[in-house]
């Protein structure tokens, strides 16, 4: 894939998880071969371009590990979570 290409990204988590999907579209910005082990491929930076405000507050919990099962449940607003988390209105 080349840089400046457009992707549209799902990701996509078992049943049992509580998250089911999100969903983005990206541009890839840079591109660098990779090699580990016996593994050669590439590894590729993203700048998103478009999400939904609830899909941005999943991916940044998962990016920096503190993605808890019951953060997004429904119910009371949750402890730790920013005033402008959609959860929390």
């Amino acid at each position: 894939m080349p840089v400046g290409a457009s992707l549209n990204i799902a990701v996509l988590f078992p049943k049992w998880f509580e998250l089911a999907e999100f969903r983005l579209t990206a541009a890839i910005v840079w591109k660098e071969r990779h090699l580990k082990e016996e593994w050669v491929g590439y590894q590729y930076g993203l700048r998103i371009s478009q999400i939904i405000k609830e899909d941005f507050w999943k991916l940044t919990l998962l990016l920096k590990g503190q993605f808890n099962l019951g953060v997004l449940s429904s119910g009371a607003p949750k402890a730790g979570l920013p005033e402008d988390h959609p959860k929390n209105s």
